[in-house]
């Protein structure tokens, strides 16, 4: 838990040595305030709504903020406004590692998965293959100039979960 509130720290110091000012308008509240802002732009008299995962929180916060011009709301995944970030992460982590373990487990059950023959040794494979573009990222070429490093490879598993279509 020291080592998370170490990395935490370094983050968020991170973040103000390079956002400055405008890091103190870069929160959930400003962004339910924004969406309001953007109703208004609109000329709607309420805002509908559509939020998944963190989205829900944007909207609890908005309908918190401007119950007056709430209009449908449909709030997917709700995540708990009561939880830490700690909790809330842990959590993540968790689905995030069911879901993978069923996406492998289907790999295997349509017969030639490439990641092995049982979800243990297709986990241990993702495993190798971030730890391996942790120590040696891949150079991109083209358009995409730049590195596929641990974080991005992450990312693109991580997309996929929350969209089929990635």
């Amino acid at each position: 838990e020291a080592a998370i509130s170490e990395l935490l720290m370094d983050f968020a110091a991170s973040c103000e040595e390079n956002a400055g000012e405008l890091l103190g308008f870069v929160s959930t509240v400003e962004v339910a305030r924004d969406m309001d802002v953007l109703r208004a732009a609109l000329g709607e008299d309420q805002l509908d709504y559509l939020g998944a995962s963190y989205g829900t929180f944007i909207g609890a916060t908005y309908a918190e903020l401007f119950p007056a011009t709430v209009g449908r709301f449909v709030l997917d995944g709700a995540v708990d406004p009561t939880m830490s970030s700690l909790d809330m992460g842990l959590g993540q982590a968790a689905g995030f590692e069911q879901a993978t373990r069923e996406y492998v487990q289907s790999c295997i059950d349509s017969g030639d998965c490439p990641l092995g023959s049982d979800v243990d040794s297709g986990m241990a494979g993702i495993t190798a293959f971030l730890d391996e573009l942790d120590a040696n990222p891949i150079p991109l070429e083209g358009d995409a100039a730049g590195e596929l490093t641990e974080g991005w490879g992450v990312l693109g598993i991580i997309v996929a979960m929350y969209d089929e279509g990635a």
